[in-house]
Parts: structure tokens; sequence; C-alpha cells
């Protein structure tokens, strides 16, 4: 199965992802070439760190029919026992990707290297679709020495690269990146958070810092001249590649115009039809899908029910043709990350529909009906599109109080809001968070007796409805009561404004002694006056960007009737 056991470094199986044994000229130039590590673990390390990073390397090799040969080098100084957990090394196998090696080695102080062994080396499940990590790790004590070489042969890669000079908290003495391409490609590199020195086709960063605030990036895009590959050069070119690779799974058929019929049928307006049939994806479970830039065919994922952003973007899109109502793709990074200097399909990790209505665009998440797309970098799949933002709705809170005063000095109140753009999502954060319970309690200083929420994403609006309790908040006051009927009012800060008004019914036998004076000033404002024997406030917040606004409790002055 296997040659000899120290030396043997080449995994041999009938997996397709490896290769049959080499000859005896590649054995002896990998020999020759593991002296790669000997210079850099002459150098010192510094002291306060668990490990010492002394070499991190990325060659590729592209050959003008774009496969790539890329190899991994790494050499790790341990410096202390919590170190120890550094001393691992991985390699991601996926679809289009050939394992040729995968060797690490372990050199303990003032002792020779000793390669690792195939126990030493496990299989992991990927994050990735149809993917798995090969993974090595190693105990290494303090003083000692971990490294690690890896190549791998990608047919079918994209034209780019991302390398990380930095990946973890440790500091780095030697960083590089190197690529090789045909003569006719230009290479497009940007560097992020630091300037890397170039020379040729190599960039290097020495001496790099522990626990840097943001890891440096080189994120590279090579410009093939060749007619089969793609060519990244514009947001446009990215667009157009990938509408060319989901537009044809957005086909309908017989049973797919059916069920868009019957979820439909009844309803008579653009966006109530709009409504059902995002719905009706939305409760499609996700289902990982192997190749994240082709969408399984609608119809497919149609029939088994489930399937990932992509899939359930590309159904919503067929669903919505059969009916008669247009809708493009949109590529989305869920984090927002993305950089517009760097045009790249890599960089989005989700999908949503963008339908054209006579107000614009509205965007619908097929996967996530809680999520707010507001402010996130997008792409449309069409001719010609470049990266946009998804423009962000003002937020607005429309709340209706009302509150009973018992003669016990107990309250009874109900609430009613509506919150609109921004502040919807705010409230859907907390919905999915499953904290709305206990920050609507904290906020109202109250038991919450009953809560109902009811969520209309295509307008953009989460409307709430409480019952809930407050035990005796009445504090004798000479001749007096004092009652403090409201909480500090604290809204999230931003382009939010909220308009309040409260009903306040007094129990039989009391009245208002004083009433508090209105308030007035460039964020907030609030009256208080008597209308049908009943008190009512009316407060309003102005949209902010200093911060939570915090109105100060002001309390009623209450006295009982002979």
């Amino acid at each position: 199965m296997r040659g000899s056991e120290e030396n043997n470094y080449i995994w041999r199986t009938t997996e397709e992802n490896f290769l049959p044994p080499p000859g005896l000229h590649y054995l002896l130039a990998l020999f020759l070439l593991s002296s790669w590590f000997q210079e850099p673990a002459s150098h010192p390390s510094p002291a306060g760190a668990p490990a010492h990073v002394l070499l991190r390397e990325e060659s590729v090799l592209v050959e003008p029919d774009g496969r790539q040969t890329i190899t991994t080098r790494g050499v790790l100084r341990i410096l202390t026992p919590d170190g120890v957990r550094y001393a691992r090394a991985a390699v991601s196998l996926r679809p289009g990707r050939q394992l040729i090696e995968f060797r690490a080695w372990v050199q303990p102080p003032a002792a020779a290297p000793r390669e690792l062994g195939p126990s030493a080396f496990t299989d992991q499940p990927s994050s990735f679709p149809a993917s798995r990590l090969r993974q090595v790790a190693a105990a290494v004590p303090p003083g000692g020495l971990f490294f690690y070489q890896s190549t791998i042969v990608a047919t079918g890669a994209l034209p780019q690269h991302e390398f990380e000079f930095q990946d973890s908290e440790l500091p780095v003495r030697l960083s590089r990146f190197r690529i090789k391409a045909p003569a006719s490609w230009d290479l497009r590199p940007v560097l992020f958070a630091a300037p890397a020195v170039r020379t040729a086709n190599t960039w290097e960063l020495r001496e790099l810092p522990a626990h840097p605030p943001a890891p440096p990036r080189l994120a590279l895009t090579l410009l093939p001249n060749h007619s089969t590959l793609p060519r990244f050069a514009t947001w446009a070119d990215v667009a157009a590649w990938l509408a060319a690779r989901v537009d044809p799974a957005a086909q309908t058929t017989p049973p797919l115009a059916a069920q868009a019929q019957q979820l439909t049928a009844h309803l008579p307006q653009p966006r109530q039809r709009i409504a059902a049939l995002a719905a009706f994806v939305q409760r499609l479970p996700s289902l990982p899908n192997p190749d994240d830039f082709v969408p399984a065919p609608a119809a497919q994922t149609l029939a088994r029910g489930a399937g990932d952003s992509l899939d359930k973007a590309t159904l919503l899109r067929a669903l919505l043709r059969a009916i008669g109502i247009p809708s493009s793709i949109v590529a989305l990074n869920a984090a927002g990350r993305v950089r517009p200097e760097w045009p790249s399909p890599r960089v989005f990790n989700s999908a949503a529909v963008a339908i054209p209505l006579d107000s614009g665009l509205l965007y619908c998440d097929p996967s996530a009906p809680h999520r707010s797309l507001d402010g996130l970098p997008a792409l449309l799949l069409r001719e010609g599109a470049n990266l946009e933002t998804v423009p962000g709705s003002p937020g607005e809170i429309d709340r209706k109080i009302i509150l009973r005063l018992e003669d016990n000095g107990r309250t009874t109140g109900r609430l009613l809001e509506t919150a609109r753009g921004a502040a919807a999502n705010v409230r859907r954060a907390l919905l999915a968070s499953g904290t709305y319970d206990a920050t609507l309690a904290e906020q109202l200083q109250a038991r919450i007796v009953e809560l109902k929420t009811q969520d209309d994403p295509l307008q953009n609006v989460v409307h709430v409805y409480v019952e809930y309790g407050q035990d005796n908040r009445l504090t004798p006051a000479g001749r007096l009561w004092s009652w403090n009927p409201l909480a500090a009012w604290e809204e999230f800060a931003g382009s939010i404004s909220v308009h309040e008004n409260v009903e306040i019914e007094l129990p039989a036998g009391w009245a208002v002694e004083q009433m508090p004076e209105p308030v007035q000033s460039n964020g907030f404002a609030a009256a208080w006056y008597l209308q049908d024997r009943q008190l009512v406030i009316d407060r309003y917040r102005r949209p902010s960007s200093g911060g939570a606004i915090a109105v100060e409790r002001l309390p009623l002055f209450l006295k009982k009737l002979p």
C-alpha cells in the first residue's frame, strides 16, 4: 500500500483526488526541495507570543489553458506550551482540485527533522459542498519547529487569487506570494491593509507584529489572453459571467407554472402575488449546492423542495416569470465585505431577487425573510451592471400605548406598534435573536403578558402588539401620589423617527394635580393634555445620528378626590 513509513509523503489511493506514484526523478526533486525550510528556521523569534510564523508562502504557476499549480509552505516555531495548538496545516479538497503532495515535519530542539506519517493526517467535513479538509497536526515541544508543504493542481479555477499575509494573531517573520503566468496576460493586484514589497510578480511582507487590527491581504486578478477563460476587468464583466450561469436555470415548466398560478390565483394586486410567491420559496429548507456559481434548475428545486440561496432566488424568479412579472438575480455578500476596487465573483456568498416596480426596485431575500438587505453591496446580474448598494429606507416607528391605572396602584397596558424601514430591520433582528420579549420587558419595566408580531418583508413593515402589566408604581408624595407611567425612552440611533401617543385612564376618584410642562428640543418634543377625561401624552423623536436618546421619566402627580 505504501512505501517507507518514514520517507513516504504522497498519498496513494484509488480516490480521484490523488495521483499515482511519481517517478524516481520526481521523488529526488522533492527530496532536494526539503532544504527550503532550513533558512527560515535559522532566524530568532520574539518574546511574548505562543508561537512564531517564520515563513508563510504560496506559489502559483498558471498554464496558458488556465490550469494552476499551487504550492503552499509554512514554517512555525512553537514558543510556549499553549503554542502547540498552532502546529497544524490543512488543504481543501474539492472538485477540480487534484492533490499532488501534502507533507509535514517536526523538529524538536537540538534534534533532526522527522517527517510525520499518515496517521497524523485526517479528513474533516468542509463548509464547501462536496468538499473536505485534509488536516495534519503535531505535538511540538516549546522551541521545536513545525514545517509543511502541499501542492495542488486546479483545473477550471477562476483567474483570481486571494492571499492573506497573516492568517492568525501570531507574529510573522516573512510572508510571501508569487505567481508565474503567461507573458501575454495582464496582472491587476489590489493590496488591502498593508503596502507589500513587490519584486516582479512576487509580493513580500516582513516582521509582521502579533494581533494585527486588519490582516494584510493581496487580491489578484489575471486577465487571460484566451477566448475560453473569463476576464474580470470590471463589475460588468462579473455580472455578465454570472448571468450566463444563472439565467438558463430560471426557465418555467408546466408544473412550475401550475404552482405559481395556484399560489396567486386569488390575489388581485402584483405586490400580493409577489408576497405569496416569496413566502412559498422562503419556507423551503436550505440545501447546499456543490457549485456556488450555477444554480439548480428551478423545476428541480421545486421538485426536491429545498436549495441554497441561489437555488431559491432562481426558483422565485421562475415563478414570477410564470405569472408575467420580470425580475433579476442579485449577487450579495451577507456581511457586506465587498471591495469596489476588486471586481470578482468570489466575493459573493448569497443571492436575492430584484423586482422592478413603479416605485423602484423591490429587493426580496428568498432565504432569510427577517434579514435586512439595506446597505449591502449588490450586483444585479444583467448586462452593463455595476456594483451598487441596496438602498436603505428611512426608519419610522408609530406607537400607540393605552394604560389603565387601577385603584391598587397597578397598571395594565397595551402597546400597538408599526415599525417601517430601518426600524423594521431593528425589530427583525431582535425577533430573530429571541431577545425581543426581554428587551420589551426591560424597556417598559413591565411583565409581558402577550406578544404578537406580524412581518411584511416586501413592505418592510413589522407590526407588534403587546399586553403588559406593571406592579405598584404609585409613591406617596405628601398629600399627593407620584406616578411614573412610562419608562425612559431609548431608541436606536440613526435615521429613525418615532411618534408615540399614550392614552392614560385614571380610576374614578383620581385626578391629575399638576400637568408636566411641554418639552421641546432639536431632537425631541413632548406634550401632555387632558381629553375626554383621559390624560394624553404625545412624544416625538426626530431622526438622530448622535446615539440613543434617553428621556428621563417625567412623573405625574395625582390626587384622590374627596
